[in-house]
Order: structure tokens, then C-alpha cells, then sequence
């Protein structure tokens, strides 16, 4: 069976922000004396895509607008280092409903950042 399409574009943004979730910027992860005290202890750092703060801590609203079980998906799959059948099991799931959930999530996602656009459109033009 094929795997369930997902939107790029989503998808990379959900991907930055797990990074800023995981390197500690929202006091999910790590601080950055943490980090710091690591390298002096010998703990190699990762290379990583720098994020913009602004996107992921919209990004951070828009997940947190989701459904619960949309929400859990979505951090369960970005935000973990295991595979799609771990983080379905984890959540009690099948791996083909996790699928369906981040694919929707997505979708969801997709029509959050739309209509906070269109708003944003109908302000500047609103006299």
C-alpha cells in the first residue's frame, strides 16, 4: 500500500519546528548552558538548519489548535527519533492511522496558515 501523501511545504515547517522544540527555544529541549555545558563535557553537537523564531512559534499556535489526537501525532512523529510503527504504538495507533493523522494534520495545518493570511489581507485592505 502506498504511503499517504503529506504537503511539503507543511511538512518542512513542521520539520523546522521540531527542531525549535527539541534544541530547547520554547524550554522544551535543552537550554543553551545546557548545550554549552555538553561540548565542554565532549557531547558533539549535531549540525542543524538554523530556524526562524517567528515561523516556528506560529507554527507552535497552529499545532496547538489541532484536535488532540491530530496534535499528538504531529509532535509524536516530528519530535521523536523513532519510526512511524514506535510513534504509533506509543500513541496506541496503527501505523496507517498515524498516516491519516499527520496527512490531515497537514491539511488542517495548511487552512490554519490560509486563513490567518486571508485576515491579515482583509485588515491592510479595511479602511
Amino acid at each position: 500500500m502506498s504511503e499517504i501523501q503529506r504537503i511539503p511545504y507543511i511538512r518542512e515547517r513542521l520539520d523546522s519546528w521540531a527542531v525549535w522544540i527539541r534544541t530547547g527555544t520554547t524550554g522544551g529541549g535543552t537550554s543553551v548552558l545546557g548545550r554549552l555545558a555538553d561540548a565542554a563535557n565532549g557531547v558533539k553537537f549535531s549540525s542543524r538548519v538554523p530556524v526562524n523564531e517567528l515561523e516556528c512559534s506560529l507554527t507552535d499556535q497552529a499545532v496547538s489548535a489541532l484536535p488532540p489526537e491530530y496534535k499528538d501525532a504531529v509532535k509524536g512523529w516530528h519530535t521523536s527519533d523513532g519510526t512511524l510503527e514506535d510513534v504509533a504504538r506509543h500513541l496506541g495507533i496503527v501505523k496507517r492511522t498515524l498516516q491519516r493523522r499527520l496527512a490531515r494534520a497537514d491539511a488542517m495545518l495548511a487552512e490554519w496558515f490560509n486563513d490567518r493570511k486571508e485576515r491579515a489581507r482583509r485588515a491592510r485592505v479595511t479602511p
